[in-house]
């Protein structure tokens, strides 16, 4: 059972989409010529993927798991890659930063997104949950679960 944790309320959060994406690393080597495609990647993203294409991997893995998890939304505006940026703060985990009508879409609604990213030199992986929260600034911290 899923429980929200906090010293006095309980916080409460609103699933509204949900998104996995698995990919092969050797299958995304095969579509190298996206890592200078700077119609999908924006700047920074560019440089984060220099480290390897693992981490290539796990950028479209983002990318794609935030299209299905925005896929259960109604009305949600039209948008391109790279609306959708995994940016990387030097003391805090990757986040997702939105641009254009798809930042607006998000603030107007008060929607929220986390993401968790992982890769291994064979296969890359990416989990985005998109929810409504009440003070809720990640939704894998607000949750715990119990047996």
């Amino acid at each position: 059972m899923l429980q929200s944790l906090s010293n006095s309320k309980k916080k409460r959060v609103m699933f509204l989409g949900i998104g996995i994406d698995i990919e092969n690393i050797d299958s995304v080597k095969q579509r190298n010529s996206l890592l200078r495609n700077s119609v999908i990647l924006n700047p920074d993203e560019l440089l984060y993927c220099k480290s390897g294409i693992e981490s290539f991997a796990a950028l479209l893995c983002v990318k794609e798991s935030f299209i299905k998890a925005i896929g259960c939304l109604k009305n949600s505006p039209q948008y391109s890659l790279k609306d959708i940026e995994l940016v990387h703060y030097p003391t805090e985990k990757p986040n997702l930063k939105l641009h254009g009508e798809l930042a607006s879409f998000f603030k107007t609604y008060n929607i929220m997104s986390d993401v968790r990213i992982s890769h291994t030199q064979e296969t890359a992986f990416a989990i985005v949950v998109i929810y409504k929260g009440n003070g809720c600034q990640n939704v894998f911290e607000t949750l715990s679960y119990n047996y």
